[in-house]
């Protein structure tokens, strides 16, 4: 879309792994809809 990012960073972001990608979203789902079930059995 014409936008650039001129940092150094933006070389490294160039690719997200597919399998990268479902973990962090598998994390997230699960710390967004179980963390009482999850905190329940930590004892916290």
């Amino acid at each position: 879309m014409g936008h650039a990012d001129p940092s150094m960073a933006a070389v490294y972001r160039e690719y997200v792994d597919e399998d990268r990608l479902v973990a962090v979203v598998n994390h997230v789902h699960n710390w967004t809809f179980f963390s009482d079930e999850l905190s329940a059995d930590s004892g916290v």
